[in-house]
């Protein structure tokens, strides 16, 4: 007896197994609480772009040192306020210093040499008009005479070799005066480009003493701009060359956003789109602006849209503040659309597993993807209202899944 009752329980437990596992689902699985789900809908399909991006300055201005040197102090940092006067930071250079003591030196020797020339210029014209006036009144003097003499030879007082004699000396005197008025027209001339010469060699004297001028003050770096020091690139010690930047600063109110658009997403994208622009910070605030560029570039993976802003900015929008955007590309009437599953492409035809109305199995289906935005997809066919689909990785499922 004891034995028949051994042999009945260990057929009860055999039984029991074949049972459970007769009506046990039986494949691979998967938990619930490591899937995601969408739920299919139908109405109005909002094809929206969402993308992650930045506020940046709109215009950023470089700061250049004009000249080399030494950085003796340096008053300013990145964050620091500026306005156009203000110091970013001060340079020792001996040579320049000298070269102005040596331009205002060469100036003034120009001077004392142009004044020194002009000068002499002048008692050589003053002696030409002097000589011009004794020859014109020594010519004066001869005519008079001849006119006088004219008479005393036509009564044969004198005689004519006397008569022509003079004549001729009264010519020669006449022609000399016209030569002596003709060279002093010509030394007025050159008297002229002589003293346009003195000038222009003055001018670049202080042109020169200028310029030396302007360099010693370009020792004091000044910002030349308002707005905020973004980066600052120099530090005390440190010699630099000329043309080195020191400083980028921008205005911190005129700024635009920056966004990072997926590839596929992109191709949704148009210039003049409108765009709301969430800035966390002290309070989400929403912004609109307008897209103004599209990168034909991939870079880093994504496709950099720059949007201008055209409402006001809140108080503490800064440069490099973290945003999000989103473009609203279109609004398709009667459509069905679902979450977008992980790796959905749109305008392509794949596979999603639908959940069963028990919710415990997943099977493949056959769907075909439409338009899709950032966070649902168009379903073309495939799929009907009230399904649910698992929107997260299946990329490693079989078919059908049991979900535990």
């Amino acid at each position: 007896m004891r034995i028949l009752a051994v042999m009945a329980v260990v057929g009860l437990i055999v039984v029991s197994l074949f049972v459970v596992w007769r009506w046990t689902p039986q494949g691979p699985s998967v938990s619930a609480a490591d899937i995601l789900l969408g739920t299919v809908k139908a109405g109005n399909f909002v094809v929206r772009v969402r993308a992650p991006g930045e506020l940046r300055p709109r215009k950023e201005q470089w700061v250049t040192s004009r000249v080399a040197g030494t950085i003796l102090d340096a008053n300013v940092y990145p964050g620091s306020v500026v306005t156009p006067d203000s110091v970013l930071l001060t340079l020792r250079n001996p040579n320049l210093k000298i070269a102005v003591l040596k331009a205002d030196a060469n100036l003034a020797s120009t001077k004392a040499r142009a004044a020194t020339e002009a000068s002499h210029l002048k008692g050589e014209l003053l002696a030409l008009e002097g000589r011009l006036g004794s020859e014109m009144a020594k010519g004066q003097a001869l005519m008079m005479k001849v006119r006088a003499e004219k008479h005393l030879y036509m009564e044969h007082v004198i005689s004519r070799l006397q008569f022509e004699t003079d004549q001729l000396e009264a010519r020669n005197t006449k022609d000399q005066a016209r030569l002596l008025e003709q060279r002093i027209v010509a030394f007025k001339s050159d008297l002229v480009a002589e003293r346009q010469s003195e000038s222009s060699a003055v001018a670049a004297a202080r042109a020169t003493l200028l310029q030396a001028k302007l360099d010693e003050a370009s020792l004091v770096v000044r910002a030349g701009i308002s707005g905020v020091v973004q980066a600052f690139h120099v530090d005390p010690g440190q010699a630099i060359a000329a043309g080195t930047a020191v400083a980028r600063i921008a205005n911190p109110r005129n700024l635009e956003t920056l966004l990072d658009v997926g590839p596929e997403s992109a191709r949704e994208l148009a210039d003049g789109q409108g765009v709301e622009i969430l800035i966390e910070g002290n309070g989400r605030s929403i912004v609109r602006g307008r897209i103004t560029r599209i990168s034909p570039n991939v870079v880093g993976g994504v496709v950099p849209v720059t949007v201008r802003i055209t409402t006001p900015l809140p108080p503490g929008a800064r440069p490099n503040l973290a945003v999000s955007g989103v473009v609203t590309v279109a609004t398709i009437a009667h459509a069905v659309y679902v979450e977008r599953p992980v790796g959905a492409q749109p305008q392509t035809r794949a596979s999603v597993f639908v959940v069963s109305p028990g919710g415990k199995r997943a099977i493949r289906t056959p769907v075909q993807f439409g338009v899709a935005s950032t966070e649902f997809i168009q379903i073309v066919s495939g799929l009907t209202p009230g399904q649910r689909v698992v929107v997260s990785e299946t990329r490693h499922w079989r078919t059908p899944m049991r979900i535990r």
